[in-house]
């Protein structure tokens, strides 16, 4: 079985657990990428990952500092 390499961005609210809105905004605020392949807009993994580990990286530093 092949592994998704890109998620809808309902798809990627869903992983992050936020509202698909927030996804959007992320886009606008430059923050993610999204890939288009014809009408498809879709979010690559790795900026899922990217995100996930940022939040992981920085919760781990607000957990040293206190």
């Amino acid at each position: 079985m092949l592994e998704r390499v890109a998620y809808s961005p309902d798809e990627a609210a869903q992983l992050l657990g936020v509202h698909r809105g927030t996804i959007y905004n992320l886009k606008k605020r430059g923050e993610i990428e999204f890939v288009k392949i014809g009408r498809r807009t879709l979010v690559p993994r790795s900026e899922i990952e990217r995100l996930t580990a940022t939040e992981r990286s920085s919760t781990s530093a607000t957990a040293t500092i206190e």
